[in-house]
C-alpha cells in the first residue's frame, strides 16, 4: 500500500519536492491532506517512523532537502542494494520548481531516486552552506549518542545504519562498526548525543571574530555552540549560550545579529555583541 502524503501547507517549494519524489517511487501517493482521513494518526507516522519534516537550504538555482530514516530494522530488511530505490535516510537535492539537475549523482541510474544527492543519512536536523568554501554541511541526530555533523558531498553514502557512533535507545548494539569502506566519516560526532538541531553559518560583520564559524543548536542540552573551521576541519570551539530552554534553530539575520528558536516557552531571542 503506498504511503500517503498530504502536502497542504508545506508552501510551494515543500509541495513541488514532495510531487517530485512522488514521481520517483511507487511507495508514495500524493493526496490533499483532507483526503488522508486520519491525519493526526498520518503525521505521527510521519515524523516519528520516517522522520520525515521539511528541511531545505538555498544553494541557487538549487534546493537541498531531506528525508530522515530513523527505524534502522526497516532500512536493513529492504537490503543494501534497495536504498537508492527509496526516498527515506537521504538529502536530495532539485531545483525550486520540483524538476531534477541532470548532474545528480544518480540521475542516469536505473531505477534509483534521481533527486538523491547523498544517502545513509539517519536523521538530519540541518543543513548549512558555508559562505566561503560553498560546501554543504549537515547535523544529524544519532540513536543513544553518536549525532553527527558532517560534510556532504555528491553521491556519498554516509553509513546509516551499517556504522554509527550511537546504541539503540534500550542500550543494546545496533553495529559493532563505526568506519566502513566507502562510508564517510562525520568531521564531528557528539557521545553522548546532544540532540545537534538547526545550524547557521555566521556570514555577517558585528560579531567580528566568529565571521564564517558555524553555530549549532543543542535540544538536549540547552546551549549555542559555535566552531570555527578551517580546510574542513573544526580548529577551536565554545559554547557561547545558555537559556536554559531547548535551542531548535538558529539563523543569522540580515541586520548582523543571532536569531534564536527557543521552546518551553516558545520564542525568539535576539543576541547582540557587547560594546566594549
Amino acid at each position: 500500500m503506498p504511503i500517503k502524503i498530504g502536502i497542504n501547507g508545506f508552501g510551494r517549494i515543500g509541495r513541488n519536492f514532495y510531487r517530485a519524489i512522488a514521481k520517483q517511487s511507487a511507495e508514495m501517493e500524493i493526496v490533499a491532506v483532507n483526503d488522508l482521513g486520519d491525519t493526526e494518526t498520518m503525521a505521527h507516522l510521519l515524523k516519528y517512523e520516517y522522520g520525515m519534516h521539511p528541511l531545505t537550504c538555498t544553494w541557487a538555482p538549487h534546493i537541498y532537502t531531506d528525508w530522515g530514516w530513523k527505524n534502522h530494522q526497516s532500512w536493513i530488511h529492504a537490503g543494501f542494494d534497495n536504498i537508492l530505490f527509496t526516498p527515506n535516510g537521504k538529502i536530495h537535492r532539485l531545483y525550486d520548481d520540483g524538476t531534477i539537475p541532470e548532474d545528480n549523482p544518480f540521475f542516469n541510474t536505473s531505477n534509483a531516486i534521481k533527486s538523491i544527492w547523498t544517502y545513509g543519512n539517519r536523521n538530519p536536523q540541518g543543513l548549512a552552506i558555508h559562505p566561503a568554501t560553498l560546501v554543504l554541511y549537515e547535523t544529524e541526530h544519532g540513536p543513544k549518542g553518536g549525532d553527527e555533523l558532517n560534510i556532504l558531498q555528491s553521491g556519498k553514502n554516509y553509513g546509516w545504519p551499517e556504522i554509527t557512533y550511537g546504541k539503540n535507545y534500550s542500550g543494546t548494539t545496533i553495529t559493532k562498526f563505526t568506519h566502513k569502506e566507502g562510508m564517510e566519516q562525520p568531521i564531528l560526532h557528539w557521545t553522548p548525543s546532544i540532540a545537534v538541531c538547526g545550524i547557521d553559518f555566521y556570514d555577517k560583520k558585528l560579531f567580528k571574530s566568529w565571521e564564517n564559524n558555524l553555530l549549532v543548536t543543542s535540544l538536549k542540552f540547552e546551549k549555542l555552540y559555535r566552531y570555527e573551521i578551517n580546510s574542513n576541519k573544526i580548529i577551536n570551539q565554545e559554547m557561547i549560550y545558555n537559556p536554559g530552554s531547548r535551542i531548535r534553530d538558529v539563523e543569522t539575520g540580515p541586520d548582523g545579529y543571532i536569531y534564536l528558536a527557543l521552546e518551553d516557552p516558545g520564542r525568539i531571542v535576539r543576541l547582540v555583541p557587547i560594546k566594549n
